[in-house]
């Protein structure tokens, strides 16, 4: 199994705002799997990198008991 490439910064904020355009709520594991399908990972693990995204205002997200975790979206889209 090859190593999964390490994004930047700024390919991971892009990837992941294009993974949660379509506006629908994708769980934390959801981002995670969706990066490993395409064989990269973020800087840092998913949670903290979407935990940051959120501080800086880039997306939205709450803990949501069915989903077992933490929802991410883009404001105005979901």
């Amino acid at each position: 199994m090859s190593e999964r490439r390490v994004m930047t910064e700024g390919e991971a904020s892009a990837f992941i705002l294009k993974f949660l355009a379509g506006g629908s709520r994708r769980s934390t594991a959801e981002v995670e799997a969706a990066t490993s399908g395409e064989g990269v990972q973020c800087p840092d693990s998913p949670a903290k990198f979407l935990m940051k995204m959120q501080l800086r205002g880039l997306i939205e997200g709450q803990l949501d008991p069915k989903a077992r975790g933490y929802v991410w979206w883009i404001k105005g889209a979901a």
